[in-house]
């Protein structure tokens, strides 16, 4: 759901698969303390599973359009 509403609002972002990216793993693992999915950081900003607002908030306080 995060992918698709990024490109649907036309926001470039990165994959990661943590099964198979280690530094991804680690990564999550650093900032949440469990293998969790979907993170998404943008910018400062961790967002912890699809959360629109908080997602929309934070493109907005990045100035992503």
């Amino acid at each position: 759901m995060a992918m698709d509403y990024f490109d649907d609002k036309g926001v470039k972002y990165t994959e990661r698969d943590i099964t198979v990216d280690e530094d991804g793993l680690h990564f999550i693992l650093d900032k949440i303390g469990q293998a969790v999915t979907p993170v998404i950081t943008i910018g400062d900003t961790v967002i912890v599973g699809f959360d629109r607002p908080k997602i929309d908030e934070a493109l907005q306080a990045a100035n992503v359009k």
